[in-house]
């Protein structure tokens, strides 16, 4: 930490306190995601010619945010993923990165308003920061919360990734710094207050220091001025995230440059809401940069935060400067500050130029950290770079090149900047510097990633992380059959028979996965074939073979000449694989295809026109089988391609070359016959498969394949029809026997020819042999109470009446009478 280290005030002791044990989460054990698949966040899109950004139309890709994708990367929070960047003349550029925090574990936020007021919090930053680890590339790539901005250095050039109007529509470019169409002017001011010069000169190796041998924790406090908050919409926090962003980028260029020497951490931000104190000063860098020292030394809002740098970041464009800095003052307690100024440079288009706000903010803490510009004589070999008029009494000659980030080489016609130190700027200045002077610099809390940052706060979860601070979306509340939280099975999951190929005998629950080798070939099969060929765009070269394999991959050996030379690149061979019926898989290549599912893409590494050796090893989801005649391609599938050399050496997993041979029963008529079969063993038997196979028969045998004249239609005879008297459940061959006039009669249970040995009603049923009329009360007579009855009804005109013996509605003397005639009768 600083060698200064004033007293705080009680409350910015609590706040510190608090965020000292949220921030214990860094050390703890969390939930990473790793993308299983390349995440396609970009598609190719014209921009219009005001939007494009470099000289040279072709030094461009128009980009197109993937709304999909760049969801789900904010939603998951992956700690490692591969971009796959749509990359200059059509190519595709996959880009691996890994996640980091470039804040410390106690990162607070600061804000002066008016009426002098002061307002602390601690702030959960809502970026994600990611490195590039791809062999030969490096850069930093930040996805903020709606756009996403980066800066890729590869080949040796610069190329910038940024949004266009702030992402608006999606809308994002990559280009290369270096062909730049609107200016870059840079130049800084160095205030020469250097306390060790006079006993330390430049380039001189100090005495073996104990203070630093381990990575230094360089903890920057930025201050953000008035003005740069205003260009934010007088909104605190996106100003906020996009200063953590330009240090996530500036602490990428630090940690590859001087491997690791130092580790630059945001630790607080302070930004302006009202007026800050040096608004009033322009065209004054060096009063401007003395007066803001100076306020974070006198002010008592800012005096007690615990910094090692301070460093104030503007949108301004009248500082008098592009940036200013104190030189050689690593640990001073009065004198290490700067200020980056002009940051995204304007044009007619609202690009947020990501790489030059990296390289003007490095380049003025590389002042603090001691070194010069590279234009300067007093390197111990003179001016590293002669990009500008030299700095000193030395030979000068300006001369465009491409420069490191203490150089105006952007400055001169023709030249351009990679965002790196020039080796001689570590080896003099850095390294001497901070192992002389860094005392105050201490170890950083490990933040390699971001695992320990993000996971799941519901504490009702399985996976509830206790130390996580942001919840990234992982909660799960269900343990599956291998014991894992939020799992899906997979971790236990396998083949579980012993005789397969891929038996995995730690799987306890099997998932389907299992292959077997064909017959007559073993699963341990490899087979080997080779090309030398030049191929141009869509040319291809084939082999054919016979062969029995179940092909769950292969390894490849690659060497590779771009010829002629035309930017081909080694990962545009494509390898195709055709099974003898007909399915096929190809694995890598670029914009042409063979017309089959893709199985993969070759390593980062391969993306390049270098000549060289090139390998791989490709594993198939789903392999491939069959017995006969397989077919392997190679294809130059870029196709612009001019031409491209391949010298190549493909062993596949699983495939035995030769037609196998099987033994077995080959006669078609035999209960045995194997139709893998390729030599007759005499095994073949015509009885276990004998027997009736005529499917009418009584004795029909399902089993049956070979006829033996044993059927018989009569056992099973009789009626079938379920109406018939005579119908029998057991037939199943009607015999023509059917009867319908033994079981027929009247059905029908209440009429008085009722017969209940009858099935199959005939019509018959009658229903007035066995009636009663006068019956009123339904004792089955006619007796003095139905008499009664009649006459308590009698003279009824509203139908129900009970005195109607003769069913027409009505009470009557018809109806007396028909009683009297039937008086006293007992019906039956």
């Amino acid at each position: 930490m600083p060698s200064f280290n004033p007293k705080p005030r009680n409350y910015r002791r609590l706040f510190m306190a608090v965020a000292i044990a949220l921030g214990s989460f860094f050390q703890a054990s969390a939930q990473c995601t790793e993308a299983v698949e390349p995440i396609a966040l970009f598609e190719v899109q014209m921009l219009e010619s005001i939007e494009i950004p470099t000289v040279d139309a072709s030094n461009h890709v128009g980009l197109d945010l993937v709304e999909s994708a760049f969801n789900d990367l904010r939603l998951h929070k992956y700690n490692e993923w591969t971009l796959m960047l749509p990359f200059m003349e059509g190519k595709m550029l996959p880009v691996e990165l890994e996640s980091f925090l470039p804040f410390s574990d106690a990162f607070m936020i600061g804000r002066s308003q008016a009426d002098n007021k002061f307002v602390e919090e601690i702030y959960r930053p809502k970026l994600l920061s990611y490195r590039v680890t791809s062999p030969g590339m490096k850069g930093t790539i930040v996805v903020m919360e709606e756009f996403v901005m980066g800066t890729i250095q590869y080949r040796g050039r610069q190329y910038d990734l940024s949004a266009i109007r702030n992402g608006a529509d999606g809308k994002h470019v990559l280009f290369l710094l270096a062909d730049a169409a609107y200016p870059l002017e840079f130049e800084c001011g160095v205030d020469e207050y250097g306390p060790r010069r006079d006993v330390m000169p430049m380039g001189i190796q100090p005495p073996t220091s104990t203070a630093n041998q381990i990575t230094d924790c360089v903890e920057v406090a930025f201050d953000i001025d008035f003005y740069t908050y205003g260009t934010f919409g007088d909104d605190c926090y996106p100003a906020v995230e996009w200063a953590l962003a330009l240090l996530a980028g500036v602490n990428t260029i630090y940690t590859e440059s001087v491997d690791a020497l130092v580790n630059i951490q945001a630790s607080y931000i302070h930004v302006w809401e009202t007026t800050d104190p040096y608004n009033g000063i322009t065209n004054d860098a060096g009063s401007m940069l003395d007066t803001f020292r100076l306020e974070w030394l006198n002010n008592s809002n800012l005096s007690g935060i615990q910094r090692d740098i301070v460093h104030l970041l503007s949108r301004r464009t009248n500082t008098g400067t592009g940036g200013i800095a104190y030189l050689d003052v690593v640990c001073s307690s009065s004198y290490a500050a700067g200020f980056s100024a002009n940051l995204e440079s304007g044009n007619t288009y609202n690009l947020n130029n990501y790489a030059w706000n990296l390289n003007v903010v490095g380049h003025e803490l590389g002042h603090n950290f001691g070194s010069n510009h590279t234009h300067w004589c007093g390197w111990s070999n003179g001016p590293i770079d002669n990009c500008y008029d030299v700095e000193g009494s030395c030979s000068n000659n300006p001369q465009a090149q491409v420069g490191t980030m203490m150089s105006y080489c952007h400055a001169v016609a023709g030249g351009s900047v990679n965002l790196e130190f020039h080796p001689t700027v570590v080896a003099e200045a850095f390294v001497p510097t901070i192992t002389s002077d860094g005392g105050c610099y201490t170890t950083c809390v490990d933040m390699t990633t971001s695992c320990q940052y993000f996971g799941c706060t519901d504490s009702g979860a399985c996976n509830y992380d206790p130390n996580a601070v942001e919840d990234d979306g992982t909660c799960a509340y269900e343990i599956d059959g291998c014991g894992v939280c939020g799992g899906n099975n997979s971790t236990c999951s396998g083949c579980t028979d012993s005789v397969a190929c891929n038996y995995d005998s730690e799987a306890t629950i099997d998932d389907g996965s299992c292959f077997y080798a064909p017959p007559g070939s073993t699963c341990d099969c490899e087979y080997t074939t080779s090309f030398t060929v030049n191929l141009a765009a869509g040319d291809t070269d084939s082999q054919t073979l016979e062969a029995a394999g179940y092909v769950t991959g292969f390894n490849v050996v690659l060497n590779f000449i771009d010829t002629p030379v035309d930017n081909s690149w080694a990962n545009e061979m494509m390898v195709g694989l055709t099974t003898p019926d007909g399915t096929c898989l190809q694995y890598g290549g670029y914009n042409l295809t063979l017309g089959c599912p893709s199985a993969g893409l070759w390593p980062s590494n391969w993306s390049t026109s270098a000549a060289g050796t090139y390998t791989a090893t490709a594993v198939f989801d789903e392999p491939i089988s069959g017995i006969g005649q397989w077919t392997i391609t190679i294809m130059n599938s870029w196709a612009s391609s001019d031409g491209a050399s391949y010298d190549t050496d493909i062993t596949f997993n699983g495939l035995c070359e030769g037609s196998p041979t099987v033994p077995g029963c080959m006669d078609e008529t035999a209960c045995n016959y194997d139709p893998n079969a390729t030599a007759d063993d005499g095994s073949c038997e015509f009885t276990s498969c004998a027997g009736c196979t005529d499917s009418s028969a009584c004795n029909y045998s399902s089993e049956a394949t070979n006829d033996d004249g044993s059927c018989e239609f009569t056992s099973c005879a009789g009626c079938t029809d379920s109406s018939a008297c005579n119908y029998s459940p057991e037939a199943t061959n009607d015999d023509g026997s059917c009867e319908f006039t033994s079981c027929a009669g009247c059905t029908d249970s209440s009429a008085c020819n009722y017969s209940p040995e009858a099935t199959n009603d005939d019509g018959s049923c009658e229903f007035t042999s066995c009636a009663c009329p006068g019956d009123l009360d339904g004792d089955n007579q006619v007796a003095v109470n139905d008499v009664l009855l009649f006459l308590s009804d009698f003279g009824c005109v509203d139908a129900p009446c009970i005195g109607d013996a003769t069913g027409d509605g009505i009470t009557t003397i018809e109806d007396l009478l028909l009683m009297l005639s039937n008086f006293s009768n007992i019906c039956k």
